[in-house]
């Protein structure tokens, strides 16, 4: 009988000091800010490497994917094709669209390029090493991962984000828009081209 008491009331220190411990390390912290996302990328186009920094002074319109992929990334980039088209010549010159692929074991600087233009000659096909792709992931808060299909003749897919990123003339971070709604992207560059 007195080992058990001497067992509950142990147990009782323990959860004691555990919701103490708590309370003390893990309260939320006033001084952390939210995660900042954006920032410089790099990777490599048919025509060489490409960095964020290159389109300084353009609207970049960023998008994840693989030529492969069988809806979303054709969803997209049509998305991408009916907004540029909605824009006039003074407008197309300030924004740069990049498909940005996530599978470059598949998808070679050729490939991309045909694949991305042939939505629109606008549209920059890139992809980079995976540590490359795996910062720019990061950075933007997107994500990816291989996705095994061993009955399949692909071997694998690849499930991956679907939204557009916005990065502004300073190479900021504003924000995304769907990926299959082309009337909510063209607001959005025309609210940020003015």
């Amino acid at each position: 009988m007195m080992t058990n008491s001497k067992n509950i009331l142990a147990t009782v220190i323990l959860i004691l000091a555990a919701a103490v411990i708590s309370i003390i390390y893990l309260k939320p912290n006033n001084s952390l800010q939210p995660v900042k996302l954006g920032g410089e990328f790099q990777g490599e186009s048919i025509d060489g490497d490409v960095s964020l920094s290159d389109f300084k002074g353009k609207l970049v319109l960023l998008y994840f994917g693989y030529t492969s992929c069988p809806d979303i990334c054709p969803t997209s980039l049509t998305t991408m094709k009916f907004a540029l088209n909605e824009l006039d010549d003074d407008q197309l010159a300030q924004i740069q669209p990049i498909f940005y692929s996530v599978d470059p074991e598949r998808d070679s600087l050729q490939q991309l390029q045909i694949y991305s233009q042939f939505f629109s000659p606008l549209i920059l096909g890139m992809t980079g090493s995976r540590q490359q792709i795996d910062n720019a992931i990061k950075q933007y808060g997107a994500y990816y991962r291989m996705v095994d299909q061993p009955d399949s003749a692909m071997g694998y897919t690849v499930d991956h984000s679907s939204k557009i990123y916005l990065i502004d003339q300073q190479g900021e971070f504003l924000g995304t828009v769907s990926h299959n709604n082309p009337n909510q992207l063209v607001e959005k560059i025309h609210s940020i081209l003015k």
